[in-house]
């Protein structure tokens, strides 16, 4: 798998949705390492303390302390930028982002080489992300958005897979509630709930999810998703490949 096939180096990317947003980051940035081009690793919203355990956590109070972390990440270093604490992160096990305001900052002292990669969602674990206002919190522009999708939730019943099922109404009439939902209702949902966020790319993860017949959903959902000015991948970041919907 060659994420930098279609992820542009020395861009701010945020990285939206569910299914596997981490692991996604976590891959580019090792893929971006190994070619030699720095990459600074960061969020806007909450990232929990265990993951990403190989980078080496820079925390920034003061905007300058960040901006020194992206002049670090430039020369080399492998990073991950968390923000202010806040005060129940400690409980939650969880580290917070810096404040969006801070990233123009981030940026220049990065300097055009480095590649910003930021988590910029929460889903609860859920492969289908629904946004509400305020959701997802991407960096200023301009941004690159990769929306992640787990195809898990073409398998598992629809309550398990939505992240806040009780949403799912605002977008189409809830299948039966043991039933998966169909590529066609996921197609659906998507184009609706994510168009805002207008993302370059989407990635169907969790390919791996599918068995025997299932495993035609995957190209039948991405060329649903198919759109002008945006490319369409499924694959398997576990199992460690990706086709495009040409």
């Amino acid at each position: 798998m060659k994420p930098l096939n279609f992820i542009p180096a020395g861009q701010t990317i945020a990285v939206v949705g569910g299914g596997g947003k981490t692991s996604f980051i976590d891959r580019l940035e090792a893929d971006l390492f190994a070619a030699g081009r720095p990459a600074l690793v960061t969020l806007t919203t909450r990232l929990g303390r265990g993951q990403l355990p190989r980078l080496e956590r820079a925390a920034a109070a003061p905007p300058a302390e960040a901006a020194e972390a992206a002049r670090r990440a430039a020369s080399g270093e492998r990073l991950l930028l968390v923000g202010p604490e806040r005060p129940d992160d400690l409980a939650r096990h969880k580290f917070s982002g810096p404040p969006p305001g801070w990233f123009p900052a981030l940026r220049q002292a990065a300097g055009p080489e480095t590649t910003i990669l930021v988590e910029a969602d929460g889903s609860a674990g859920r492969p289908l992300k629904l946004h509400r206002a305020g959701e997802p919190v991407p960096p200023p522009p301009p941004v690159f958005v990769a929306a992640v999708l787990g195809l898990s939730a073409l398998r598992l019943p629809w309550p398990e897979a939505v992240h806040r099922p009780e949403d799912l109404h605002n977008y189409l009439e809830p299948p039966p509630r043991y039933a998966p939902l169909t590529p066609g209702q996921v197609a659906a949902v998507i184009r609706s709930a994510w168009d805002r966020l207008r993302p370059d790319v989407i990635f169907l993860n969790q390919a791996d999810a599918l068995e025997g017949p299932e495993r035609a959903l995957a190209p039948e959902l991405a060329r649903l998703l198919a759109a002008p000015n945006r490319r369409v991948l499924w694959g398997s970041l576990k199992d460690d490949w990706f086709l495009e919907n040409l």
